[in-house]
């Protein structure tokens, strides 16, 4: 249980992390589907085991 709460703290940071790459975005439209295309890439990355 204890490493399952590690991850799920190290997911929250992650989480928190692409939030403020995310909310510092310049928000045009092609600009926000290739963004969130790519932190999802990276996201699979790096929550991979």
């Amino acid at each position: 249980m204890h490493i399952f709460n590690a991850s799920m703290d190290n997911l929250c940071e992650t989480t928190n992390m692409y939030s403020r790459q995310i909310s510092s975005y310049d928000w045009t439209e092609e600009k926000t589907t290739q963004g969130i295309r790519h932190l999802a890439k990276k996201v699979k990355l790096t929550t991979l085991p």
